[in-house]
């Protein structure tokens, strides 16, 4: 027997399943899917305000777990980034965004506490995902 349950706040999906003899025997087995990112910035233009802000949507309070960040930088120029916990604590080391370029930055669920972040000038695309900390 299997029951499916709705993923709830945490994008979790909670399957049990019980057997009824043979390998089972009778134990529970209870198995967690995560069902992707739901804690997203969108695709947007990073700040440039020459300070740190909080990213769109991720208030500098919240527990989740950080999968990735995305950049573009489809200027001419190079572009400095700075992303920070809600702390400012850094989580991506001050760098340069190379001119006409991306950069897909692997985060792995790295427990964080809110975000901020800034771009040294106009004209870098951002987005940054994760999950909520359960």
């Amino acid at each position: 027997m299997s029951i499916q349950v709705p993923p709830d706040s945490t994008g979790k999906t909670v399957r049990t399943r019980t057997g009824a003899g043979g390998d089972l025997s009778g134990d529970e087995i209870q198995i967690v899917e995560v069902n992707g990112a739901n804690v997203d910035t969108g695709y947007g233009e990073m700040s440039h305000t020459g300070s740190l802000v909080e990213a769109p949507d991720i208030d500098s309070a919240l527990d989740f777990l950080l999968d990735g960040v995305w950049l573009a930088n489809p200027s001419g120029a190079a572009i400095t980034i700075q992303i920070t916990n809600g702390a400012n604590q850094a989580i991506v080391p001050t760098q340069q965004v190379p001119a006409h370029s991306q950069l897909a930055l692997p985060c792995f669920g790295k427990p964080t506490t809110g975000l901020k972040w800034n771009a040294g000038a106009a004209g870098l695309f951002a987005q940054a995902w994760g999950r909520l900390a359960s």
